[in-house]
C-alpha cells in the first residue's frame, strides 16, 4: 500500500504494516479510494475500521488476492463500488460483505464461467436493495438469477458499448418491490417491453438506446400507473400514442427522443398528464401545434422540447394565458409555425429558447428579452423575422448566447448593443440585411467567444475598441459586408483568437504584421479584398494554421519559405493574386487537403516534394508560368479529386501514372506545351467528370471511345492538337496507332521531333533544288 495513503487511513510510521492499527479515523463510515493505484490488499487493511465503516468506494481495477482472515471484518459495509476484471477477485470481495444493501461495479470478465460464477454469487445478497452494473458481456441466465434478490428496489444496467444479450423478463417480473428500472445501451428483445408491465411498483423506468422497436402496447408501459419518470429515447418505436398513456397521472418526466412516433399532439393523451414537468419529443414524426395549446393546464410543466418534428399553427385563444411557466423550451426545425406564439407574452421564467428553422414571422421580440431577466440563450435561426433588430435596457443581463442569423432584420445594429448584453458569450446576427457601422459598445463585451456579422450590409471600419478589449474572443466572422480600411491597428490584442474570417469586403493596405499576435490562429479567410504587399513571414510562422485563404487580392512576391514548416495546414488558397518566384523544393506536407495557386506569376518547376501532401484533395496550379516536366509521383496521391494545371509551359509527356489516380473527378492540362500521346488507361478513370487536354502538342488518337469517354468529353476536350486524330475529332489517322508505351509516346504516329526533323530535311532539299535550277 502506498505510504501517502497508509497516512491518510491513520498509519503514521511509514514503515509500518498492514497490520499494525491505525492512530485516527477510527470511525470513519464514508471512505472514496477512486482513482488511485492500488492492490487487493487494500481491503484487508480496512480491518480496524470495520466498526463504523459503512461506504466503501475503490473505483479502480483491483488485482491480486484477498486475505480472507484479515478482511473478513468489513461486515457491516452497506455500499460498496468497484471495477474489476478479475472474478476470482471479485467473487472474493463479494463473500466479504454480507451486509451490502447498495453494489455498483464495472464488470469486464473473460471466460463464460467466471461469469456465471459471479451471477450466483449475487444470489446470496438477499438484503441488496440497489444494483447498479456497468458491463460487456452478461450470461444468459443473468435476469433470472438477479430475480432472486427479491429486495431490490434499484436496478442498472448499461454497456460500455452497444451490446446484444437475449435477456428475458422471467426473472424480472419477481422483483415486486422494483421501483426503478435503468437499462442504457443494452440491446433488448422487443418482448422485454411488452411483459413491463408486470412491474407494478415502477416509479422510474429508463429503456434508453436498447435497439426496441415496434409499437407501445396496451399491455406494457400503460399499466405502470406508479410511473414518475418514462425515458425510452434513442430507440426504433413507432406509431401513435396510445391512449392509455393517460393512465399514468404520476408522470413527471418524459423522453420519447430520438424514435419514430407519429400523430398529432393535439389529440394525444399527453393532454391527460398534467403533472409533467419535463417532456422531450425531438427526433420524432409529431405534429406540434406552435401555439403549445394541449398544455395550457398543464401548471407544473417546466421544460418542452420538440426540436426535428412538424409545427403547424392553429388558433390562439389570445384572452387565454397558460397556467405553465417554462424555464426552456425548444422547437427548432420543421415546418409553418407563422407568427410568434402568443403564450410566449405571458411567460417570465424562461432561460433558454431555441425557436430555429420554423419559419416564423414578425418582429424581433424585444419584449421577451424584456420579461425574462434570467434568460441566458436564445435561438431565432433560419426563420422569417424582419424589421429592425432593436433592443431595451430592460434586457436580461444574463444572456449568454444570442443567434438571430438568417434573417430578415434591417436597419442599424443596436449602439447601446454592448451595455444592455454584457455578459454575451456569443453573437450571431449574419446573413440578415443589416446596414450602418459596427458599434464600438461590443467591445464591452469581455466575455465575448464568438462575434458573427457576416453576409450583411455593413460598412465603415472595424472600431479600434472590440479589436482591443474582446479578450476572450475565439471566432470573428466579418465576411461579405462592405467594410473598408485596414482590417486591424498594430494595437490588435486579440490573444484568444482562433478563426477569422474578413473575406469579401473592401480591405484595403498591408496585412498587418499585430495578426501575429493572435499567435493561436488556426483558420484566416481574408480573402476577396484590395490587400496588397507580400505575406508578411509572421504570419506564416503561425504553426497551427490549418486553413490560410486570401484568394483575389493584390498580394505579391513568393511564397514565404515558413510555409515548408506548417505540418497542421489543410488549406492554402492564394489564388488570383500577383505572387511571383517559385515554389520552393521543400512545399507541400502530408496534412495538406486542398492547394489554390491559380492565376498567380509563379514559375520554374513543380517541386517533386508536393506529393509528400498524400491525403491532398485538390491540387491547382493553373495560369502560371510553371516549367518543366509534371512529376510522375502526382500519380500516387489516391486521395486527389481535383488536379488543374492548365495554361502554363510544361512541357515532356503525360505522366502514364495519372492513371492511378482513381478517384479524379476533374482533370485540366490545357494550355500547355505537353507532347506525346494520351495515355490509354485514362479511360479507366471512372470517376472523372471533366477532363481537358486541349491546345497542347499532343499525338495520335484520344483513348478509347467507352465509359465516360465515349459520351462526356467531345472534341473540345481535344482542340488545339494538330497532330491528334481519330474519333472525337474530325480527323482521320491516315496509318493505325498502337497502344502507348510506358512513358506516354505512341510509337505508331509521328511526334513532334519526328515531324520537326522531317520538315527540316525536307526544307533544306527545297531549297538546294532551287538553287541548282538557278
Amino acid at each position: 500500500m502506498d505510504s501517502n495513503l497508509m497516512s491518510l487511513l491513520g498509519y503514521c510510521d511509514k514503515a509500518a504494516t498492514a497490520r499494525e492499527e491505525p492512530k485516527g479515523l477510527i470511525n470513519l463510515e464514508v471512505l472514496d479510494l477512486t482513482l488511485n493505484f492500488i492492490n487487493s490488499s487494500i481491503l484487508s487493511s480496512l480491518g480496524p475500521f470495520s466498526k463504523c465503516l459503512k461506504h466503501l468506494y475503490i473505483n479502480s481495477d483491483l488485482e491480486g488476492s484477498i486475505d480472507i482472515k484479515d478482511a473478513k471484518s468489513l461486515k457491516n459495509v452497506r455500499d460498496f463500488d468497484v471495477a474489476v476484471n478479475n472474478s476470482v477477485l471479485l467473487q472474493q470481495s463479494l463473500s466479504l460483505l454480507p451486509s451490502l444493501k447498495t453494489l455498483d461495479f464495472e464488470f469486464d470478465i473473460d471466460g463464460y464461467y467466471d461469469r456465471e460464477e459471479i451471477i450466483l454469487e449475487l444470489r446470496n445478497f438477499t438484503n441488496l436493495e440497489e444494483l447498479n452494473l456497468e458491463t460487456i458481456d452478461l450470461p444468459i441466465n443473468f435476469i433470472e438469477e438477479v430475480g432472486e434478490l427479491t429486495s431490490l428496489r434499484v436496478f442498472s444496467l448499461s454497456g460500455s458499448t452497444m451490446i446484444s444479450v437475449n435477456l428475458s423478463t422471467q426473472g424480472l417480473v419477481q422483483l415486486k418491490s422494483l421501483e426503478s428500472l435503468d437499462i442504457e445501451d443494452i440491446s433488448l428483445q422487443n418482448s422485454f417491453i411488452e411483459k413491463i408491465g408486470a412491474l407494478t411498483s415502477l416509479k422510474i423506468l429508463s429503456l434508453t438506446n436498447c435497439g426496441l422497436s415496434g409499437t407501445l402496447s396496451t399491455q406494457d408501459i400503460c399499466q405502470l400507473t406508479l410511473l414518475k419518470k418514462l425515458d425510452i429515447r434513442k430507440n426504433k418505436l413507432r406509431g401513435v400514442l396510445p391512449d392509455c398513456l393517460s393512465n399514468l397521472t404520476f408522470l413527471e418526466f418524459l423522453d420519447l427522443s430520438s424514435n419514430k412516433f407519429s400523430g398529432n399532439i393535439a389529440t394525444s393523451p399527453l393532454e391527460s398528464l398534467t403533472s409533467i414537468q419535463y417532456i422531450d419529443l425531438s427526433n420524432n414524426q409529431f405534429q406540434i401545434p406552435s401555439s403549445l395549446k394541449p398544455f395550457f393546464n398543464h401548471s407544473k410543466l417546466k421544460y418542452f422540447h420538440g426540436n426535428n418534428n412538424y409545427k403547424y399553427t392553429d388558433i390562439e385563444l389570445h384572452s387565454l394565458a397558460p397556467r405553465f411557466q417554462l424555464n426552456a423550451i425548444s422547437l427548432s426545425c420543421c415546418g409553418d409555425a407563422g407568427p410568434l406564439p402568443e403564450f410566449l407574452i405571458h411567460q417570465c421564467e424562461l432561460q433558454s429558447v431555441d425557436l430555429s428553422n420554423i419559419n416564423l414571422t414578425g418582429e424581433f421580440p424585444s419584449w421577451l428579452l424584456g420579461n425574462n431577466k434570467e434568460l441566458n440563450r436564445l435561438f431565432l435561426i433560419n426563420n422569417s423575422l424582419s424589421g429592425n433588430f432593436q433592443l431595451t435596457f430592460h434586457s436580461p443581463m444574463k444572456l449568454l448566447e444570442l443567434d438571430i442569423s438568417n434573417n430578415f432584420f434591417d436597419g442599424h445594429i443596436p449602439v447601446e448593443i454592448g451595455v444592455c448584453l454584457p455578459a454575451l458569450m456569443l453573437l450571431n446576427i449574419s446573413i440578415n440585411s443589416l446596414d450602418g457601422s459596427i458599434p464600438t459598445s461590443i467591445g464591452d463585451m469581455k466575455l465575448l467567444q464568438r462575434l458573427d456579422l457576416s453576409n450583411n450590409r455593413l460598412s465603415g471600419v472595424i472600431p479600434e475598441n472590440p479589436a482591443t478589449c474582446c479578450f476572450s474572443l475565439k471566432i470573428l466572422a466579418l465576411s461579405n459586408n462592405r467594410l473598408q480600411g485596414q482590417i486591424f491597428s498594430a494595437n490588435l490584442n486579440l490573444t484568444n483568437l482562433e478563426e477569422l474570417y474578413l473575406a469579401g469586403n473592401n480591405f484595403t493596405g498591408l496585412i498587418p504584421n499585430s495578426l501575429s499576435n493572435c499567435s493561436g490562429l488556426s483558420e484566416i479567410d481574408i480573402g476577396y479584398n484590395h490587400l496588397s504587399g507580400r505575406i508578411p513571414r509572421s504570419i506564416a510562422n503561425m504553426l497551427v494554421l490549418e486553413i490560410f485563404s486570401m484568394p483575389n487580392n493584390h498580394i505579391e512576391g513568393p511564397i514565404p519559405m515558413e510555409f515548408c514548416q506548417h505540418d497542421k495546414l489543410g488549406v492554402l488558397d492564394l489564388s488570383m493574386n500577383n505572387i511571383s518566384g517559385t515554389l520552393a523544393s521543400c512545399f507541400g506536407s502530408k496534412q495538406n487537403n486542398h492547394i489554390h495557386l491559380s492565376k498567380n506569376r509563379l514559375q520554374g518547376p513543380i517541386p517533386k516534394s508536393i506529393c509528400d501532401s498524400y491525403n491532398l484533395v485538390t491540387l491547382d496550379l493553373g495560369d502560371n508560368q510553371f516549367t518543366g516536366n509534371i512529376p510522375t509521383c502526382i500519380g500516387n496521391l489516391s486521395e486527389l479529386h481535383f488536379l488543374v494545371l492548365k495554361q502554363n509551359n510544361l512541357e515532356g509527356s503525360i505522366p502514364q501514372s495519372l492513371s492511378n489516380l482513381k478517384e479524379i473527378e476533374s482533370l485540366d492540362l490545357s494550355y500547355n506545351n505537353l507532347s506525346g500521346s494520351i495515355p490509354f488507361p485514362f479511360v479507366e478513370l471512372y470517376a472523372l467528370a471533366y477532363f481537358n487536354v486541349s491546345y497542347n502538342n499532343l499525338s495520335g488518337r484520344p483513348p478509347p471511345r467507352t465509359a465516360q469517354f465515349a459520351t462526356d468529353f467531345d472534341e473540345n476536350s481535344y482542340w488545339g492538337n494538330p497532330f491528334l486524330c481519330g474519333e472525337p475529332l474530325p480527323k482521320n489517322c491516315s496509318t493505325p496507332s498502337k497502344e502507348p508505351t510506358e512513358d506516354g509516346e505512341d510509337a505508331g504516329l509521328m511526334d513532334m521531333e519526328s515531324f520537326y526533323v522531317t520538315f527540316t530535311i525536307s526544307y533544306v532539299i527545297v531549297l538546294l533544288s532551287i538553287v541548282a535550277i538557278l
